[in-house]
């Protein structure tokens, strides 16, 4: 049976080829033209429940062209939603966008030639009094004003070509992983980077070590990284020795100890040596 052109429905199918459309394989070119011939006047292909079996169903192709093929689609973001609902997001734009003034004016011009050409037609009754009065003014537009109009354009769809090429091609964005607090683990030990910064800072890696861990076992307080917060820890160490007159500069607690030490018995007339007061040699 033939088309009846006249009651027909019919959707706007545009001829110039965009990055993307280049970079669909094959499987979902095809599967675009048969879902826009289905989809309804806003753009919105149902298939209910069905899922990708639907899709697969709807348009009379394997199922495995149409699910690598959806994959794609969604990809490139030429259809949007799931769940047995998918759109079209330019639909609406592309189908209802009106004629430009110019092409209006061109095919009015057109019509007016063919009834002078066969004066038994009728002059054709579906001219606007718009439409005339277009046709009057864009008479006046020069062919160099009608170029430099072509080449806007052309400039402006070169440009639209090459942001959705750039937008294609950019790396995506690395996901940010977020880092939840825990508790001290059992087996944590310092590490070297806070060794180097204990003895920067004349404070007794082991011994603070031994602190902060009886400290936190004790009261089950969440870090999200343990050797950061053990750091500040001993520039709080170093911060408080300093405040008490305690050392600082890198000389250890030990040796701040042991000459005090030595002082106090050098006070009381005993020549010793340093050593003697911790246990050692004479």
């Amino acid at each position: 049976m033939p088309l009846d052109f006249a009651n027909e429905t019919w959707i706007r199918v545009y001829k110039r080829d965009t990055v993307t459309l280049k970079l669909l394989p094959w499987q979902a070119r095809a599967l675009l033209w048969e879902l826009l011939r289905k989809a309804d006047r806003a753009g919105v292909v149902d298939v209910g429940d069905s899922a990708e079996r639907g899709i697969a169903a709807l348009v009379s192709m394997p199922l495995d062209v149409t699910t690598s093929a959806m994959a794609e689609l969604l990809t490139h973001g030429v259809l949007r939603g799931g769940n047995g609902c998918y759109v079209f997001p330019r639909f609406l734009e592309a189908q209802e966008t009106p004629q430009s003034d110019r092409l209006r004016a061109k095919a009015t011009r057109e019509r007016r030639r063919d009834n002078a050409l066969n004066p038994a037609t009728s002059r054709d009754e579906s001219v606007t009094n718009r439409d005339e009065v277009i046709t009057e003014s864009d008479e006046s537009v020069t062919p160099r004003h009608a170029a430099s109009l072509q080449e806007e354009k052309r400039q402006e769809d070169t440009k639209q070509d090459e942001k959705n090429g750039e937008a294609l091609s950019a790396p995506p964005k690395p996901k940010r992983v977020k880092r939840t607090k825990c508790q001290l683990p059992a087996d944590w030990e310092a590490d070297m980077d806070s060794a180097m910064l204990a003895a920067q800072l004349g404070v007794n890696c082991v011994a603070e070590s031994v602190k902060f861990r009886d400290h936190f076992q004790a009261n089950g307080k969440l870090h999200v990284d343990w050797q950061a917060a053990f750091r500040n820890w001993l520039r709080r160490a170093a911060e408080w020795g300093a405040s008490r007159g305690g050392p600082s500069g890198g000389v250890s607690v030990a040796h701040a100890e042991l000459a005090r030490l030595t002082r106090e018995a050098r006070a009381r007339g005993e020549v010793v040596d340093d050593c003697d007061l911790f246990g050692g040699a004479s």
